[in-house]
């Protein structure tokens, strides 16, 4: 490039020399988006399932207008920047910026097994954090950008293409444009969504129906949603996919499924085992587990399901307390005497058959019923009290707790 260029002549990003002799600020690279994809990503077209996301800025033109040309480049590098890292932090990868827009898609070219959710709790953080922002934009400059997200779900073909002698990562396919028509349909500030993608996460999100809408290249009018908010876990950990799996019979799991219900009834028994189930995505590894959760409600066991959702890999016990606060009827919110107090007035019995002569989570002898009050309490809101205790013990006085208190244990 000659070496006056402040940007590249072929995609147009500013070059690392381009605040020479200049106080106009680099562009941060956008989260995302790989400087070499094909180190990243595979050459050879694929094709992939994937949510794919277009997020436009409102007002674009208008606040150009009513600024110096340096500072409405900063205000969209600021903003291209921070959706870009919502992306990101959410799972997604940016594919390319087009204009005062960002495309990105989650599911390619890394798939996770909640691609979708993350799609749409990209879609509500995006608008979050551009409320704030057009807030701020309106005390200082009068002026308050607000944004549009449009999500789909389907099939698109997804590759390293090189166009200009520069590759880069990107998908093509009917999906992308509709997904496209999404982002145009909603309104300033609003998250719509295509009826595949609200299938997939209706049991994840709370929606508003805006009916029916004809699209450009589409020839039948589309349904679309308005994706509003994301719904609080369920409590008790139950799975909520079971009433759509009724609708489809399992095929050719019926050893497997065999093998889980023995494993649930030997439980019952007082032995337990630990069942990995892998595979590749989309082999049925939730299907099973929803044609298992549907048998034990059948026969009368009780059980309990967990997710770790991102971020919580590094929490130690985090699936054990969920479990635990589901089993007792506790919330994060209480202190360690309030949990103590929940968990003894849940018991079955007087105590002494629970941890006979054990003793409290901080090394004391106390009484059977207050040692394991105070230790689950422990556990389930302040596991830094836990310090002393070893796994084991941990996980045995976990599962004398679910027959004490007779909820589900299995």
């Amino acid at each position: 490039m000659p070496a006056a260029f402040r940007f590249c002549g072929i995609c147009g990003r500013p070059l690392p020399n381009a605040s020479a002799g200049s106080d106009l600020p680099v562009a941060p690279a956008v989260p995302g988006v790989l400087d070499s994809p094909e180190a990243a990503a595979p050459n050879q077209p694929a094709r992939r399932r994937v949510a794919i996301l277009f997020a436009d800025l409102c007002g674009s033109t208008a606040l150009g207008e009513s600024l110096e040309p340096e500072r409405a480049y900063r205000l969209l590098s600021e903003y291209l920047d921070n959706l870009g890292r919502i992306i990101t932090e959410t799972g997604g990868y940016v594919v390319k910026t087009l204009g005062d827009g960002i495309m990105a898609l989650f599911g390619a070219p890394h798939a996770h097994g909640d691609d979708p959710e993350r799609a749409g709790r990209a879609g509500l953080r995006i608008q979050e954090w551009m409320a704030e922002y057009g807030r701020a934009l309106q005390d200082e400059l009068g002026v308050y950008p607000r944004a549009r997200v449009g999500i789909n779900y389907g099939s698109v073909v997804a590759a390293s293409i090189t166009a200009g002698g520069r590759p880069s990562y990107d998908a093509l396919g009917d999906a992308v444009n509709v997904a496209q028509r999404m982002e145009s349909s909603a309104d300033p500030g609003a998250v719509c969504v295509s009826d595949p993608f609200y299938r997939l996460t209706l049991d994840a999100f709370d929606y508003e129906q805006r009916g029916a809408r004809q699209v450009k290249g589409k020839k039948e009018p589309v349904l679309i949603y308005w994706l509003v908010r994301e719904r609080p876990a369920d409590g008790d950990g139950l799975s909520t996919r079971i009433a759509a799996a009724m609708d489809l019979p399992l095929v050719g799991r019926e050893d497997e499924l065999a093998e889980l219900l023995g494993a649930a009834h030997a439980l019952q028994e007082g032995q337990s085992a630990l069942i990995t189930i892998t595979g590749p995505r989309g082999v049925g590894k939730s299907r099973i587990l929803d044609e298992l959760a549907q048998e034990l409600t059948a026969l009368g066991i009780p059980y309990l399901t967990g997710i770790l959702p991102e971020g919580a890999q590094d929490t130690p016990l985090y699936l054990w307390r969920r479990w635990l606060m589901a089993l007792l009827g506790l919330h994060e919110t209480m202190s360690h005497a309030e949990a103590a107090e929940a968990i003894a007035a849940s018991f079955v019995g007087d105590g002494s058959t629970l941890f006979p002569g054990e003793i409290g989570y901080n090394g004391t002898a106390n009484a059977p019923e207050q040692s394991w009050a105070e230790w689950l309490a422990a556990l389930a809101v302040d596991p830094q009290r836990l310090s002393n205790l070893d796994p084991e013990t941990l996980s045995a006085r976990f599962w004398r707790t679910g027959s004490a208190t007779g909820r589900p244990r299995c």
